[in-house]
């Protein structure tokens, strides 16, 4: 289910609507390496449903960073492309008013990227090892969070909802097979953040809607 959260947040960024999804460059780059980072370091210490969680998002979040170099928000979009309804378009190399947020956030998620992956590398325990991958995740969301706030149509409400729901039902599975904290610190962060970004963009784009 997991993976199946990816198909419609996929579907709205090659859609042909005016309002359909950019995803942050800076945060997908950030996901996927961390989600391929966690699957790497875990493979042998998590098992059931939380391993089944990180293969799904090693999987969504790739595919979803490959279609951001072509149609997300970032420094690697090309000026003068369109929406895919004739229309150009805003803030990507051309300044907008929110250019500067974004490119602020790009800096914080990146540098802070660096960080929290120095900690990873540094450390011998695994749980230590696992908050820093997280917090590096986390850090790489501050793009996302900064265009669901600034665009809110620009970003795909329902899919992370149902990147959350996923996430909280590989949980339950999880503490109903004995509460392991390397198996339940994953899957309860996802529901976590997924669903704040959800939550934040169906608040943003009701105040946004006339």
């Amino acid at each position: 289910m997991a993976l199946v959260a990816f198909v419609p947040y996929i579907a709205s960024i090659l859609g042909k609507t005016r309002h359909r999804t950019r995803p942050s460059q800076a945060t997908w780059f950030v996901l996927s390496l961390t989600a391929a980072i966690t699957l790497a370091s875990y493979s042998a210490a998590v098992h059931g449903a939380a391993i089944w969680i990180a293969r799904g998002y090693v999987v969504g979040t790739i595919v979803v960073f490959l279609l951001s170099l072509k149609f997300g928000r970032g420094p690697l979009t090309k000026a003068g492309r369109t929406n895919g309804v004739g229309m150009e378009r805003p803030g990507y190399v051309a300044y907008d008013k929110a250019k500067a947020r974004e490119a602020v956030a790009n800096v914080v998620a990146l540098i802070g990227c660096l960080g929290t992956l120095a900690l990873w590398a540094s450390t011998e325990s695994a749980e230590f090892a696992l908050l820093a991958i997280l917090a590096t995740d986390l850090v790489g969301l501050v793009p996302t969070f900064v265009n669901v706030w600034v665009h809110p149509k620009e970003e795909h409400a329902i899919a992370w909802a149902m990147s959350s729901w996923a996430s909280l039902i590989a949980l339950m599975v999880v503490v109903a097979d004995g509460w392991i904290f390397l198996d339940a610190a994953y899957p309860f962060y996802i529901w976590v953040t997924s669903g704040a970004i959800a939550l934040l963009g169906l608040r943003r784009e009701r105040i946004s809607t006339p």
